[in-house]
């Protein structure tokens, strides 16, 4: 997603944004991770309908997706949020994207089938609130744009968005 400065001449605005922009994402993360146990009964649900190496391959998948979120949240290795999160949705997507498919291939899981693809349309209405969630442009002022006359000893509280 990039990396971004911006710059707050007024510290508790910045608190009050920061704490903002931290609660929307971790309800919007965890919503996107309650996606993983879906994701894990349809790979035991459809185990007859595909093979061994795909059906273990996409279960270690999952756990390594989980093992990120960990991290994301239980470690002090600094890394860019907005990576993991892409890192995570997309594996989401791909894996139901390969579900729909597999279940459209048989007629007999039609009520499974429709249910796939609600929360296939869910998630890409929480990607679309996820990146409307990293589009602080519209309401932050970048470093780029920093009028060139303020002083030295003016306080700036940098913000770094990743």
């Amino acid at each position: 997603m990039g990396e971004k400065q911006f710059v707050f001449s007024n510290q508790v605005k910045a608190k009050k944004w920061l704490v903002s922009f931290e609660n929307n994402l971790n309800t919007l993360t965890q919503e996107l991770i309650l996606n993983i146990p879906k994701l894990y009964n349809y790979n035991i649900l459809l185990s007859l309908n595909m093979d061994l190496p795909v059906q273990k391959n996409m279960r270690e998948s999952l756990d390594y997706a989980m093992e990120r979120y960990w991290r994301l949240y239980n470690s002090d290795y600094v890394t860019s949020v907005g990576k993991e999160i892409n890192n995570i949705y997309y594996l989401l997507e791909e894996q139901m994207e390969f579900y729909k498919v597999l279940v459209t291939k048989n007629g007999r899981n039609q009520t499974l089938l429709n249910q796939i693809k609600a929360e296939l349309k869910h998630l890409k209405y929480l990607r679309n609130d996820i990146d409307a969630l990293f589009d602080v442009d519209k309401k932050l002022l970048s470093l780029g744009k920093v009028e060139k006359t303020k002083t030295i000893n003016q306080s700036e509280n940098y913000l770094r968005i990743a």
